[in-house]
């Protein structure tokens, strides 16, 4: 059973702080998933589609430690959740 916590999320384009409930496992995925290369990001990027898995200076590894869904994306990255 997956434990859930409460974490403290800072937008690195504005310092805003989001408060998310995750549930927390040892493994996402068995697949190493790793950040977008810089092409795909800034391509996004320029099309107004910041993404949220941006390089962090002083990490060494390009895996990403949370795995974010779409429900949870938008809130996070603009303050307020889309339903389509």
């Amino acid at each position: 059973m997956c434990k859930k916590v409460k974490v403290r999320l800072r937008n690195i384009r504005n310092n805003q702080n989001i408060d998310v409930q995750l549930l927390e496992t040892p493994k996402v995925s068995s697949s190493i998933i790793k950040m977008a290369s810089e092409t795909i990001r800034n391509d996004l990027e320029s099309k107004g589609m910041p993404m949220a898995d941006v390089p962090v200076r002083g990490m060494e590894s390009e895996e990403l430690g949370v795995l974010i869904g779409g429900d949870q994306y938008w809130r996070i990255v603009t303050g307020k959740m889309e339903k389509l």
